[in-house]
């Protein structure tokens, strides 16, 4: 029988989706300009942008489940 993810294991992920994100901001910087050339690269911006609220998502969720436990 499979165990269930541990709030533990959640904040590891949660720490890998965050150092990711991290890094595609540096990286969409670069790309852009500073944003002097964001409007060239529109895509990547967004999807940037998607990444970090999904991240925001799971860190305010983890939040939340510790909070109620």
């Amino acid at each position: 029988m499979a165990t269930l993810p541990t709030l533990e294991d959640a904040d590891r992920l949660q720490g890998a989706a965050e150092s990711l994100v991290e890094a595609a901001l540096d990286r969409a910087r670069e790309i852009t300009e500073g944003g002097a050339k964001i409007d060239d690269h529109q895509v990547l911006v967004e999807q940037v942008a998607y990444a970090a609220t999904q991240a925001r998502a799971g860190l305010e969720t983890l939040a939340a489940l510790r909070d109620a436990k």
